[in-house]
């Protein structure tokens, strides 16, 4: 189906909480989870897609991301890139809804 696609399938609100689980990244990029699954999204994926979210009109009232466990890896690799994507996602709110709704409330992680 595609990000855009799926994302766009989302029905519309005038809010939403958004819950991110790591689980869905590919293991060979994120090994920090619980369950690992082969064949997962891949960093940009993931990015995009909470971009897509960002656009989608409601007004973001709340994420977190769910699933890290830094005891599963040696370099801190999923914690670094969970913060990422929360920055990104972050950044995207700010770009795509500031106007519409001046203050997201800020990121948790799970």
């Amino acid at each position: 189906m595609g990000i855009k696609e799926a994302i766009g399938s989302i029905p519309q609100a005038d809010n939403y909480y958004i819950t991110f689980d790591v689980d869905v990244i590919d293991p060979s990029l994120l090994t920090g989870t619980g369950t690992p699954v082969p064949g997962g999204i891949t960093y940009y994926q993931a990015k995009e897609a909470l971009q897509e979210i960002a656009k989608k009109g409601g007004k973001i009232v709340g994420y977190e991301f769910v699933e890290v466990d830094p005891e599963y890896e040696m370099y801190e690799t999923s914690s670094r890139m969970s913060a990422r994507l929360m920055m990104d996602f972050l950044c995207a709110i700010f770009k795509h809804q500031g106007e519409k709704h001046p203050q997201p409330v800020a990121p948790t992680a799970g």
